[in-house]
């Protein structure tokens, strides 16, 4: 665990850890990040492999990926994010943390080499284009549930064709985008954080 004074304080309650970010963002934690409680159970399930390298897909301003890196210094966590205002977020985070072990991509997951990555974090970070939402932080464009249908079946054809032992965590997701091919392993806070292993 990252040992400094810094990070030890933010670590400590999930609200102390929000104050690291812009007042906008902090008010939206609730409803678009990960909440400490659920980042670290889901972390613990995809980081049991020391060395093993995670894929945040849709990271938002990295909370996860954060908690995750601060809990297990022996595993890589990336996020992937399309909108360049929480990259820019999560990196100036990053610097007040001072973690290595985690790092933030500005781009389209789909466009991602997914051979670089064990194992993968998603919290339903498609969902945006089926409704309308007026307290998102960036620039909500209309609905779209063409690209809603397009991300699902992207993941979706990523997984499948993951390798067997390959872990999944999802939170606040209506699995759509998981394979036939993977077992559900455990689920967590009322079935919404959800375990799942390529057989």
């Amino acid at each position: 665990m990252n040992n400094s004074s810094a990070a030890f304080d933010y670590f400590s309650s999930n609200k102390l850890f929000d104050s690291l970010y812009s007042l906008k963002t902090q008010q939206l934690s609730g409803k678009h990040w990960t909440p400490m409680a659920v980042a670290q159970k889901a972390s613990a399930f995809l980081a049991a492999d020391p060395g093993s390298k995670i894929l945040d897909i849709g990271s938002g301003v990295g909370k996860f990926c954060f908690i995750a890196a601060n809990l297990f210094e022996k595993n890589v966590f990336c996020g992937i994010e399309q909108r360049k205002e929480l990259i820019n977020e999560a990196e100036k985070v990053k610097l007040i943390l001072e973690i290595e072990n985690v790092s933030f991509i500005h781009g389209d997951f789909t466009k991602l080499n997914f051979d670089h990555y064990q194992h993968f974090y998603f919290y339903n970070s498609f969902f945006e284009n089926l409704v309308e939402d007026e307290d998102y932080l960036i620039d909500n464009n209309a609905t779209n549930s063409g690209l809603y249908q397009h991300y699902t079946d992207e993941l979706h054809k990523m997984l499948n064709g993951r390798p067997s032992g390959t872990k999944v965590a999802t939170y606040q997701s209506d699995h759509y985008e998981i394979p036939v091919g993977y077992q559900l392993l455990e689920s967590h806070f009322n079935k919404k954080l959800n375990f799942w292993l390529k057989k």
